[in-house]
C-alpha cells in the first residue's frame, strides 16, 4: 500500500484535484486541497478506500490529517464523504479544540452530523462529554 506520492497538482475540479505523479494522473478528494499550488512539486499523503462497488483515492496535506480521517471512518455511520465534510468544515486547529471541548452543537453544524453521532465521535476520541 502506498503512503504518499510526490508530484504536481495539474487541475482543480470542484472538490477534487488532478494530481500527476510518475506520468500518471490521479483524481483525489481530500482535506483542504484547495490550498495546494498548481504545477509545483509537492508531497501528498494518500489513502485508497475500497468498499465494493466503490473505490476512491483520498489525499491529505500531512500525516496528522490522514490519521484523523482514518479515525473518523472507523466510527460507525461515518464514511469517507462525511469524514471529509467534517475535516473540511474546520481547520485542523479548530477540530482539535472541538475535540477537547466536546462541542456537540458545533460539530452538529456539519451536514449529516446529529447530536447523537457527534457524541459518538467524541466518545471515540476518548473525551468524556
Amino acid at each position: 500500500m502506498d503512503e504518499y506520492l510526490i508530484g504536481v497538482v495539474r487541475q482543480y475540479q470542484s472538490e477534487r484535484i488532478i494530481f500527476e505523479s510518475n506520468n500518471r494522473g490521479f483524481i483525489f478528494q481530500g482535506v483542504h486541497l484547495e490550498l495546494l499550488p498548481l504545477n509545483q512539486e509537492i508531497k501528498l499523503y494518500i489513502y485508497f478506500y475500497q468498499r465494493l462497488p466503490i473505490s476512491e483515492y483520498f489525499a491529505f496535506l500531512n500525516q496528522e490529517t490522514k490519521q484523523y480521517f482514518l479515525e473518523l471512518i472507523s466510527i460507525s455511520y461515518v464514511g469517507p464523504k462525511l469524514s471529509l465534510r467534517i475535516l473540511n468544515f474546520f481547520s485542523m486547529a479548530e477540530f482539535k479544540i472541538l475535540l477537547q471541548n466536546c462541542d456537540v452543537s458545533m460539530l452538529a453544524k456539519v451536514k449529516g452530523i446529529t447530536n447523537k453521532l457527534a457524541s459518538a465521535i467524541f466518545k471515540h476520541f476518548k473525551n468524556s462529554c
